[in-house]
This record gives C-alpha cells, structure tokens and sequence, in this order.
C-alpha cells in the first residue's frame, strides 16, 4: 500500500482493498525481483509437470502466458477496449495460471483503466481485464496450450490434462473430482 500511495494511485488502491483479487495484480508486480514469475490460483490442480510455466526459454522474455478461457470474461467488451482505450483487447484470456515478465504490466495504466466506467461496480473481472488490457496493449499476449484446462465440462480425460483451473461454476469439482 505505501508504494502505491506514494504514487497516488488512488484507484488501485481502493480496487485492492475492494476486491482481493486485484491484490494478484499489484502485490505481485510490486514485489517480484525475477525476470519471469508463475502466479496460478489456489482453485488450480496439476496433473502433470507444467513445463510450459517452468521452462527458462529466454525467448519468452517479454511475453504473458495465460490460459484460454472458453468465455470473454472482462469487465468491459472487446470494442469498448478499441473505442475507447485503442486496445485491440485479446479474447478468452484467464488469468487462472499465468507466466511473464513483471515489466509487460504497467500500473499506472491499469490505475488509468479503473477510471473508466466500466470500473464503476467493482465487478469480479476487474484484475483479469487489467492484466489483458496491459498485455493486449503490448501485443505481449500468448496462451497455454489446451491441455491447461478451464471449462465448464464435468466429464474430462484428466489422462490428457497438465492442469485444470476450476474457476466460477466447476469449483465444487474441485473437490469432488480433482481432490476427492
């Protein structure tokens, strides 16, 4: 909270007190000292190794790696992010499991973004969208490959599954059949 109030980011301040989520976004940026971080949710199970977040690939410097959702779900559409931030807004990403660099995100833009009205009811997207609108900004944006799963299908090959993010409605088969 002191680095962002010394930098009167007052909007990123009261979105991570509102919505612990957002904490994902700015603790982490502000706190990582690597050139590459993994962050995944406490709702993510592996099944295998995930060397696609654990590879050192110098190549991929630069880059945010994120899950492909099966939904856009942003706080604000794909043409309000062209119309009104010129940012052709990269569909489906989830921030579920994500690697990149800390330097792809800049907070003072995602502070700028939270001025916008589609902000306004600090809805639970709202650190997804940042993280996707900084990426998309860049052009930064890459997906890990489908064996990294978020789906609303009850019936999967967990054979086939490096990982599944049990996100939104699949959380309770987290522990019905990830965690049994």
């Amino acid at each position: 909270e002191p680095y962002l109030r010394e930098r009167n980011w007052t909007n990123l301040l009261k979105y991570r007190k509102a919505l612990p989520t957002v904490q994902k976004l700015t603790d982490f940026l502000i706190l990582a000292q690597a050139r590459r971080i993994v962050i995944f949710d406490s709702d993510v199970l592996f099944f295998q190794n995930p060397l696609e977040l654990t590879s050192i690939d110098s190549s991929q410097d630069g880059l945010a790696l994120f899950q492909r959702d099966f939904i856009d779900a942003y706080s604000l559409s794909l043409a309000c992010a062209r119309s009104d931030f010129g940012i052709d807004l990269q569909p489906s990403i989830n921030v579920g499991m994500v690697r990149l660099s800390p330097d792809v995100i800049d907070l003072a833009n995602c502070e700028a973004y939270l001025a916008h009205p589609a902000f306004a009811d600090f809805e639970g997207h709202t650190e997804q969208t940042l993280w996707a609108l900084e990426a998309s900004r860049i052009q930064a944006v890459t997906y890990l490959p489908p064996s990294y799963l978020v789906s609303l299908e009850t019936r999967v090959d967990y054979d086939t599954l490096r990982a599944r993010h049990y996100a939104g409605p699949t959380r309770v088969l987290l522990t019905r059949q990830g965690i049994p």
